[in-house]
C-alpha cells in the first residue's frame, strides 16, 4: 500500500511539472559578451599575443562584473572575449571595456590598427555557413546564383 501511494505521489508531482513548466522552442537569452578584436599586420601570433592580447587581457581583467576572458592570437590579429555575469547592461559593460583599452592603448604598438570593441548580438551569429564550389561556372557566376536562388529564403 505504502509503494502504491508513494507512486502516485510521484506521478501526480510529474503531471503538475509537466504542465507547470513552459517550454519554449527560441528562449530569449541575450549573453552579456563584448569583443575586442585588433588586427597588427605582418606582426606573428606571439607578437601579438606579447603585445596586444595580454595587454588587453590585463586592462578588461579589471573591469567590473567579468565572469570569464577568453582570447585568440593569431598572425597579424587578436580577439579577447569578456563575458559578463547576468544582470549586467551590456551598454555599461562595453563603455568600461572601452575605456579599460583606452587607458592602454599607448601600451601598443603605434603601427597596430586601433582597437574594435564589439557587442555581442545573439541573432549576429551564424546559424549556417555554406561553401560553394562548381568546375564549370566561373566565381561571378556562383556570386549571382547564391545571391538570387540561395540569399534570405
Amino acid at each position: 500500500v505504502m509503494a502504491f501511494v508513494l507512486n502516485v505521489l510521484i506521478a501526480v508531482a510529474g503531471l503538475a511539472a509537466f504542465y507547470g513548466v513552459e517550454i519554449r522552442e527560441l528562449p530569449d537569452v541575450d549573453r552579456a559578451v563584448v569583443t575586442v578584436s585588433t588586427t597588427f599586420e605582418g606582426a606573428t601570433a606571439e607578437t601579438v599575443d606579447r603585445e596586444l592580447t595580454d595587454t588587453i587581457e590585463g586592462a578588461v581583467a579589471r573591469v567590473s562584473g567579468v565572469k570569464s576572458i577568453s582570447s585568440s592570437s593569431s598572425f597579424g590579429s587578436s580577439r579577447v572575449t569578456i563575458e559578463f555575469n547576468d544582470g549586467v547592461d551590456l551598454n555599461v559593460a562595453a563603455s568600461d571595456v572601452r575605456d579599460a583599452v583606452g587607458r592602454v592603448a599607448n601600451q601598443m604598438p603605434d603601427t597596430a590598427d586601433p582597437p574594435r570593441i564589439v557587442k555581442a548580438d545573439a541573432n549576429s551569429d551564424a546559424v549556417m555557413r555554406l561553401a560553394v564550389t562548381s568546375d564549370t561556372m566561373s566565381i561571378q557566376d556562383m556570386t549571382v546564383v547564391v545571391q538570387d536562388q540561395i540569399e534570405d529564403e
